[in-house]
């Protein structure tokens, strides 16, 4: 390679030219010798005139055997390899790249500081040869670099983060409580939602080249509680740091909560990190393996930096990256504020567990119990309708969570059923414990002074919009709920509370809730019950029967389940029975007369009873006509009124639905039917006898059509009315909507009432439920809630 084909490969005026700053080709030539030679070489002998540096460029003329020979005394690779690291075209990289016989495998991203080396080694063989030299870029380029050093601090730093202790436990290796999430370009609360792209099993390298546009050397890892992310940032040290003499780059992490003002700037607070472990790293060494693009800088917790440091940190860091532009640095974070003034960085996500890597993290973590077989009872905590949590949900998918589920496995089968435990110990993991092993380490609020004022109102915050039945919050009605709170909770230093702040801290600090599109939603609606529950635990005796009477006019649909009342219960049986219960049962059973009482019972538990009555007349005498074998009628439940009377069959183990009907002859229509019940025949095959057979189905018809209707307008919805001799459509019996208090006038239908009532096992519901309320009564004797 001649030293003018060198050059040219740098000179591209059409494209904005190789070199940022070196557009020209005397400027091309001249940058060479200024940045490839030391100080003290000849002027008089290596500095021609403008037009010499030009046609050295086009080849038309060479530079003489004197200034090759002073060139060669005077070489300086390494300068030139960080001076041309800070001015290659990231445009035109890979362009030049190629032009040099460097090939890329699919999607490989182009290392600039590896081509710059390469470059500065093949001036050199130039410089050598006279003007001339074979091509040795691409083997240069592909050749390991040299190992940076410092071997004890690696050491050290290695012996340190290779460590992790879990929530509540004794240290343990990182690699076996590891599993690496997924960081993708978006965030993501549920695996489920994820959209994007996404890098498995992370390195730095890959965090590096994961853009096939061009290396991305600044990145804030953003994660929320739990995520992650300092075991993230300790697995990519690691990794690095193994590989450090294949990569000739030197990894480093610091905790930014250790970072202050203190310090004038980033490189002293470098060389204290580093000199932790090794006391040989001194500023010109941090300078030496900044300025090369050799360190790779890992900053743990931008979150957790004093506030009041923030815009000193920002403005550091910028300093940082300007000056030594080269430097892969990676940042973690949950979503705060100071994320906002942080200018040139890529955000990435941390994603929760997928479904195989919560398999392989709960593998991990049972094999340290040496119990692999307990992996069944920890996954039978998330199986739907008899678990405690949502197998996709935030629990299950957050390493921390999981891991803490996993370490509590006894205590949690031990619960029977109260979720009011499970979310407490959540809780006090995500806000306190979480924290616990990070030294001099508070974590702060932007609403409040302090963790227990945050738990104060958003105890107040969950039980105020669980009243009114909100689950899910627009901006709008979040604005309302936190103004309610504000204007009951007495806090140390009202001035702060404000909305952004609070926001803030549900979805940030405490990581509670999340934001995603238009709406903020719970992490976990248990937390939502369990702060409910909470609020009126604390809450004194006649506010929480205000409650409990606001809760008597409350359907069981205006809630998602009766989890909130559970937990209230588990947590204060005696409160909960007194101030909630017993003011509504004392409503029904008072008086002496039981068909009354139970009369009441049923209307004021379950409202209007719906019931059917069906013609068995009719049944018996158009089944041999029809040729049926089964008569079909489907029966409508009835549910409890209001949330009160399902919580006392959910305390009872009863069943919280029934279903009322009787066969009747000869049949009667009554006051209160509803509808009148149509029939027609239809196919069916039996599981018992696999043969085909037919049944008379019912359909309801509004009662106001019962004498202008023959049933012809349902002749394109169903084969064909069931008719009798005369044509007309054969009427199969009635349904009827009453309350049950109503009936009391009509002894007759009373005591038919009473009947249906007995046979579907509402009389025996009655008496556990009477027998419940007289135990209350008698316990009320001896409790402190009057």
């Amino acid at each position: 390679m001649e030293y003018s084909e060198f050059l040219q490969k740098f000179y591209l005026p059409d494209k904005g030219g190789g070199l940022d700053g070196y557009k020209s080709k005397k400027k091309i030539a001249f940058f060479f010798f200024e940045n490839g030679l030391d100080e003290d070489y000849d002027e008089n002998i290596i500095c021609p005139s403008d037009s010499s540096y030009e046609k050295w460029v086009t080849g038309s003329r060479k530079p003489d055997s004197s200034v090759w020979g002073e060139a060669s005394k005077h070489l300086s690779e390494d300068n030139l390899a960080k001076q041309l690291l800070a001015v290659l075209n990231t445009k035109n990289l890979k362009e030049i790249m190629q032009s040099f016989g460097i090939t890329f495998e699919i999607a490989e991203v182009p290392d600039r500081k590896m081509f710059s080396a390469a470059v500065a080694v093949q001036f050199a063989a130039i410089v050598n040869g006279y003007g001339t030299a074979d091509n040795i870029v691409p083997a240069e380029y592909k050749k390991s670099p040299e190992p940076v050093g410092f071997k004890t601090y690696l050491r050290g730093a290695e012996n340190r983060y290779k460590w992790v202790r879990l929530p509540g436990e004794d240290e343990c290796l990182l690699s076996d409580v590891f599993v690496c999430n997924n960081i993708g370009t978006s965030a993501a609360v549920f695996p489920n939602r994820i959209m994007g792209n996404y890098i498995e099993n992370a390195t730095l390298e890959k965090l590096r080249t994961y853009d096939r546009r061009g290396e991305v050397l600044k990145i804030i890892l953003i994660g929320g509680c739990g995520y992650g992310k300092t075991l993230m940032l300790q697995h990519l040290f690691i990794e690095a740091a193994e590989n450090s003499d294949e990569t000739g780059r030197l990894p480093i992490m610091a905790e930014l909560r250790n970072f202050s003002s203190r310090y004038d700037g980033f490189l002293p607070f470098i060389v204290d990190t580093v000199r932790e472990y090794d006391d040989s790293f001194t500023e010109n060494s941090a300078k030496e393996v900044l300025e090369r693009g050799q360190a790779q800088i890992l900053f743990d917790g931008l979150d957790e930096l004093d506030p009041g440091e923030v815009k000193f940190f920002q403005k550091k860091l910028a300093e940082l990256t300007h000056r030594y532009p080269n430097v892969q640095v990676i940042i973690t974070s949950r979503q705060c504020s100071a994320i906002e003034g942080i200018r040139g960085f890529v955000r990435l996500y941390l994603h929760p567990l997928n479904e195989d890597q919560v398999d392989q993290l709960l593998d991990k973590l049972l094999l340290r119990k040496q119990d692999a077989d307990e992996k069944k009872t920890v996954m039978s905590f998330f199986e739907p309708g008899t678990g405690y949590l949502r197998r996709d949900g935030f629990v299950a998918t957050n390493p921390m969570l999981l891991t803490v589920i996993v370490s509590n496995c006894e205590k949690l089968k031990e619960l029977n059923g109260d979720k009011s435990s499970l979310y407490e110990m959540l809780y006090d993991v995500l806000i306190r414990g979480h924290d616990e092993e990070k030294e001099a380490f508070d974590r702060f609020f932007h609403s409040v002074g302090s963790s227990e004022e945050f738990t104060q109102v958003f105890r107040a915050f969950c039980s105020l919009s669980y009243m009114d039945g909100v689950f899910e919050f627009d901006h709008r009605t979040f604005e309302k709920y936190f103004k309610d709170v504000k204007k009951q909770e007495e806090l140390e230093n009202p001035n702060i509370f404000l909305l952004a702040g609070f926001e803030h801290d549900v979805c940030a600090t405490a990581c509670m809730m999340y934001e995603q599109e238009s709406g903020i939603y719970y992490i976990d609606p248990g937390f939502q019950d369990y702060f409910f529950a909470e609020y009126y635990y604390f809450e004194d005796t006649e506010k929480t029967k205000e409650m409990g009477e606001a809760l008597r006019h409350r359907q069981m649909k205006s809630f998602r389940n009766l989890d909130g009342l559970r937990m209230l219960y588990h947590m204060s049986p005696a409160k909960t029975e007194v101030c909630l219960i017993l003011p509504f049962l004392k409503e029904i059973f008072k008086g002496t007369d039981n068909k009354e009482t139970f009369m009441r019972f049923l209307s004021y538990g379950y409202k209007e009873c719906v019931y059917t009555e069906i013609d068995d007349a009719a049944v018996k005498r158009y089944m041999p006509k029809t040729g049926a074998d089964k008569f079909d009628c489907i029966m409508d439940t009835n549910s409890p009124r209001n949330i009160l009377m399902a919580l006392i069959l959910d305390i009872l183990g009863l069943n919280n639905s029934f279903v009322l009907g009787a066969n009747v002859d000869p049949i009667k229509r009554e006051n209160g039917a509803t509808y009148f019940l149509r029939g027609f025949t239809q196919t069916y095959v039996s599981q018992e006898d696999t043969t085909q057979h037919t049944a008379i189905r019912t359909i309801d018809v509004d009662i106001q059509r019962l004498d202008s209707s023959n049933g012809s307008e349902y002749q394109s919805a169903i084969p064909e009315m069931i008719r009798d001799e005369e044509g007309k459509a054969v009427s199969f019996g009635y349904k009827y909507k009453v309350d049950p208090l109503l009936l009391l006038s009509n002894a007759d239908r009373t005591e038919s009432f009473i009947d249906m009532a007995r046979t579907a096992g509402m009389v025996e519901i009655y008496e556990k439920v009477k027998t419940y309320y007289e135990k209350i009564v008698e316990e009320q004797k001896e409790n402190d809630f009057r």
